[in-house]
């Protein structure tokens, strides 16, 4: 009797591999000789092209639960791609009330639209959450800003830089490079993506206002630090009384500058200005 033959699994990465030279060649016979699939493999995956777009690359079949609701998924899919397109937010929180009046207008009675389903939805359209998705929009704004603003002034300059006043800067990037809004861009997701690409930063609160977070490269911080004390004792000494109220510290009015950057940020500011000189 013979053996029954073995079926084969292939990884998301491979389908895509064999869909672009079936349509780079000469069809679906042509990635059948090239790479020893069946035609109707080809076939099925070409129709799929979308949906293994949207999956990882070292995923292979795409098992498990299928959809109860199939038009209610394709149409909250239809409204995620939508916002996305938009570049707005998208989270489960929304999922679940889109949902919800997507059921509604279908006249699907028997559905609830728990988190459990909304997360099994998610992983079925291969969609990422908001907070993923938050940490990879406005590429092109957010190079130009890292490269002007985060590397020339806090790397380059020793700078020590307020978040919220780089939050209003960045959104700013964002209108003037890409022409959208990005209000409603949030000062954690920003603080993320600096943390991602930049880890010699270092971020703290002021002890005399928790508010105010700051950002710097941790050296130049201590430094500044160092040479505030020095500064202070040596006003001490040499001065009394009313003198030593002018001695220099670390408050609100000496950010979001540095002191021991100062001289080259006034050199650079006599060709360029910057909204982050204005405090």
């Amino acid at each position: 009797m013979p053996s029954a033959k073995k079926r084969n699994s292939y990884t998301a990465a491979f389908k895509l591999e064999v869909i672009r030279y079936a349509e780079e060649n000469d069809g679906n016979m042509a990635a059948h000789r090239m790479y020893g699939v069946s035609e109707k493999c080809v076939r099925d995956w070409r129709k799929a092209k979308e949906l293994l777009r949207r999956t990882k690359e070292t995923k292979k079949a795409n098992r498990g639960c299928k959809a109860r609701w199939g038009d209610l998924e394709d149409k909250l899919e239809e409204y995620v791609l939508t916002q996305l397109a938009e570049c707005k937010g998208v989270n489960t929180g929304k999922l679940r009330l889109k949902a919800q009046q997507i059921a509604s207008d279908l006249g699907v009675e028997d559905f609830s639209g728990n988190p459990s389903w909304c997360f099994r939805f998610m992983r079925r359209k291969g969609l990422r959450n908001d907070s993923d998705y938050q940490l990879h929009i406005y590429k092109k704004a957010f190079e130009k800003f890292s490269s002007e603003i985060i590397i020339e002034r806090i790397i380059d300059n020793d700078e020590i830089l307020y978040m919220s006043k780089l939050l209003t800067v960045f959104k700013s990037y964002v209108e003037k490079v890409e022409n959208l809004k990005a209000s409603d861009y949030s000062l954690s997701n920003l603080k993320s993506r600096l943390q991602l690409k930049f880890p010699q930063l270092a971020f703290s609160h002021l002890s005399y206002d928790l508010n105010s977070e700051i950002v710097f490269v941790e050296d130049a911080y201590h430094l500044k630090r160092e040479s505030t004390k020095t500064e202070s004792s040596s006003s001490k000494s040499v001065s009394s009384g009313e003198n030593s109220r002018e001695t220099k510290s670390w408050s609100s009015e000496s950010l979001p500058v540095c002191e021991n950057s100062r001289e080259t940020k006034e050199t650079k500011s006599s060709t360029k200005s910057n909204p982050l000189d204005n405090d």
